[in-house]
């Protein structure tokens, strides 16, 4: 029997385009996954000491933000888990804030204050509609 094998075109693999196909078999208790959450963590938190070292080597409380879609769409929290956990070794007083509006967002109610424009009720409500429609997202999943 002769097989014949024929030279597909195949396009590159974006790694980051199985982040949610991760988060999700983590959340549903998958061990490689929630590994492979667990290491990302580990190397966010490198990060994240490497950045107090040099910005903040003073002791006292450091804010994080998680922001972008990874740490804001994650649906299992062994990521952010093992980076406050890791830092929170080297740093105890470290506070650690989780985006719940898009950072564009933020970006757009600052312009709006410089301008002097209110965009608080209504105004910030439509803004996030508007975003969320534009996107292609929920309102829910971009509040």
């Amino acid at each position: 029997m002769e097989f014949e094998f024929y030279d597909m075109p195949r396009a590159p693999l974006d790694p980051g385009s199985l982040a949610p196909v991760v988060f999700e078999a983590a959340a549903d208790g998958d061990r490689v996954a929630a590994g492979i959450l667990e290491q990302a963590g580990q190397e966010v938190a490198r990060a994240v000491k490497v950045i107090f070292e040099r910005l903040f080597p003073e002791p006292g409380a450091v804010t994080v933000v998680f922001g972008g879609a990874v740490f804001m769409r994650g649906v299992s929290p062994v990521l952010i888990g093992t980076v406050q956990q890791e830092v929170g070794k080297q740093r105890p007083d470290t506070r650690f804030v989780r985006l719940e509006t898009q950072p564009v967002l933020g970006a757009v109610a600052f312009a709006f204050d410089d301008a002097g424009w209110p965009a608080g009720g209504r105004v910030w409500s439509e803004l996030r509609s508007s975003y969320a429609r534009v996107a292609g997202e929920s309102e829910q999943e971009g509040a």
